[in-house]
């Protein structure tokens, strides 16, 4: 693991791998994964413990299948950053960016944001037309995870035939490949709209 400061003077952590590498073994890919979201985890319990309030954002690219990484994933997560920091009208006090196996995380502390409105800015920005849905951005208060039906929204839908996205993953309901493709075409598009 690497840890150093970017040129803005905010901390960056993991393991550098490329976008375009490809997976490697099952098993050893699963290790990875794992490992990669427990890292993912106590740096999120890290920086949710040196404050007594406020909330954590966490903005990732929603990538099927394996790997975790996917062209223009670290340049699209930048854009949702600043789309997300407009839209709250605030200024982050921590800033992580955490890639590794499980792919890129853009950790976001706010010490004096409410989650529910960080909740709502997020769900504004997943709902940009054209690439917000490849995103996942999630706001974890102390108390845990904010969900959608916290601020009273129904549940996200599939990026290819829109049902619920989480039973057509349950289920399998399409091909990984095609998922990939959905995603890959997305970040072009945010990358083409900036």
């Amino acid at each position: 693991m690497n840890v150093q400061k970017n040129e803005t003077d905010h901390l960056e952590i993991g393991h550098r791998t490329s976008a375009a590498n490809s997976a490697p073994a099952a098993p050893d890919f699963l290790c990875q994964l794992l490992a990669a979201r427990e890292e993912r985890a106590l740096v999120q319990k890290n920086i949710l413990s040196s404050s007594s309030g406020g909330c954590l954002v966490q903005i990732t690219v929603n990538v099927p299948g394996c790997p975790k990484r996917i062209e223009n994933d670290e340049a699209v997560v930048q854009i949702a950053e600043a789309f997300f920091l407009r839209g709250a009208n605030v200024r982050e006090t921590v800033r992580v960016s955490l890639v590794n196996g499980a792919g890129v995380a853009l950790l976001l502390f706010f010490p004096s944001l409410d989650p529910i409105a960080a909740k709502k800015t997020g769900i504004d920005v997943e709902s940009t037309p054209l690439w917000g849905r490849a995103l996942d951005i999630d706001v974890i208060a102390r108390n845990g995870i904010l969900t959608r039906k916290d601020v009273s929204l129904p549940a996200r839908r599939c990026i290819l035939c829109e049902n619920e996205a989480k039973i057509c993953a349950r289920e399998r309901r399409h091909d990984i490949g095609e998922l990939r493709d959905a995603v890959r075409r997305m970040l072009t598009c945010a990358q083409v709209e900036i």
